[in-house]
């Protein structure tokens, strides 16, 4: 049986699962303030996991390259502010 990476190739399964892991640690920093933790240590946390998860997004588009790159922009643009929206609406 053929595994992910036999089909996709290392690379981009790694850049796919950078990607992925990227919204797992945003979605880990909503519970660290729940942590029985002292503010010091929830702040380091915090901005730990903010980093590390914009540097997972950055290396998962780096890696799986401009295609992504112009995926993500189409979808970013979709959606807009109120006040940038078609006034022909």
């Amino acid at each position: 049986m053929e595994t992910l990476i036999d089909i996709w190739g290392w690379k981009r399964t790694l850049g796919i699962i950078l990607f992925i892991l990227s919204f797992a640690l945003y979605g880990i920093l909503l519970m660290v303030p729940l942590i029985a933790l002292s503010v010091e240590v929830k702040a380091a946390l915090s901005f730990m996991l903010v980093v590390l998860a914009e540097v997972s997004f950055w290396l998962s588009v780096i890696i799986l390259g401009r295609g992504a790159i112009e995926k993500f922009r189409k979808i970013e643009g979709s959606v807009q502010p109120n006040d940038q929206q078609d006034p022909d609406r």
